[in-house]
């Protein structure tokens, strides 16, 4: 009877951290370095100017292992095409402490998963990249 309570004691402990790590960014560490950019509403300028950044050198993002999450008023963030359906607005915006009605924000997460760089204004691509070619795993040469 003991065993059977610690086991199951186990598998619930063990599935509310699996659900917990099914709707954060540990699917990308230590695959990808990632750009979140947090918005109130999708007519922000800053979101759009961010975006006209981003979409200026996608063979440089490529390169980097770089990807873009938006995070934009309540809905469910998504690539800058698409929907990802395993992220969960309300935990991104409480983990990387950027609430709703904040306006638009920037961080740029490390591929192991620890923020790099924060910005509360559109940053050029340069100054990511800067960021990004100064990591110890880039100079490394490991992208």
């Amino acid at each position: 009877m003991r065993r059977w309570f610690v086991l199951s004691a186990f598998l619930i402990v063990f599935g509310a951290f699996w659900g917990c790590a099914s709707e954060s960014l540990r699917a990308y560490q230590w695959h990808n370095r990632i750009v979140l950019v947090f918005a109130d509403s999708e007519h922000d300028p800053q979101l759009r100017q961010q975006k006209d950044n981003m979409e200026e050198d996608p063979s440089g993002l490529r390169e980097r292992d770089l990807t873009v999450i938006a995070i934009i008023g309540q809905a469910k963030p998504r690539f800058w095409r698409g929907e990802i359906r395993h992220l969960d607005n309300r935990t991104l915006r409480k983990e990387y402490g950027v609430a709703l009605g904040t306006g638009f924000a920037l961080r740029l997460i490390g591929k192991d998963g620890g923020t790099k760089w924060r910005s509360s204004k559109p940053v050029p691509l340069e100054n990511i990249y800067g960021v990004i070619d100064a990591m110890p795993m880039r100079r490394a040469g490991e992208h």
